[in-house]
Order: C-alpha cells, then sequence, then structure tokens
C-alpha cells in the first residue's frame, strides 16, 4: 500500500508542479489521497490501521512534495 500511494504522491506532484496556484495542487493532492482509500481497505488487513491511514499518508504528502519541489526547480 505504501509503495502504491508513493506512486500516486509522484503522479500527483508532478501534475502540481504546472498548476497555476497552490489550492489547486492541493485539491488534487486532497484527490489523490480520497482516491486510494478504498484501494487501501480492499489491500491492506483490518488490524493494520496505522499503516493504512498514517504511513501511507505520510508517504503520498512526502512524495508528492519531494516531486513538486524538483520539477519547479527544474523548470524556474
Amino acid at each position: 500500500m505504501l509503495l502504491v500511494r508513493g506512486i500516486v504522491g509522484l503522479v500527483v506532484g508532478a501534475i502540481s508542479a504546472f498548476l497555476p496556484s497552490l489550492y489547486y495542487a492541493l485539491l488534487l493532492l486532497a484527490i489523490g489521497y480520497i482516491s486510494t482509500i478504498p484501494l487501501a481497505g480492499y489491500i491492506a488487513p483490518e488490524g493494520k490501521r496505522r499503516t493504512r491511514y498514517l504511513k501511507g499518508t505520510l508517504t503520498l504528502v512526502v512524495a508528492w512534495l519531494l516531486i513538486l519541489v524538483v520539477l519547479y526547480n527544474l523548470v524556474a
């Protein structure tokens, strides 16, 4: 699950680097997180809620932020 959210974070970060506003980038991040919730419920067992929500969310946000900063610096 962490790998899936990491990949989603990479894709969302790459798209967010080219959006005109931070609000659109945060909205896209929220959409990416919401879209992975059903997948997290399917993949992660019921007993691993910490991995499903906390670690997965942190992985998604960190991947998004790193790609956003790297691409922003390359483009600007």
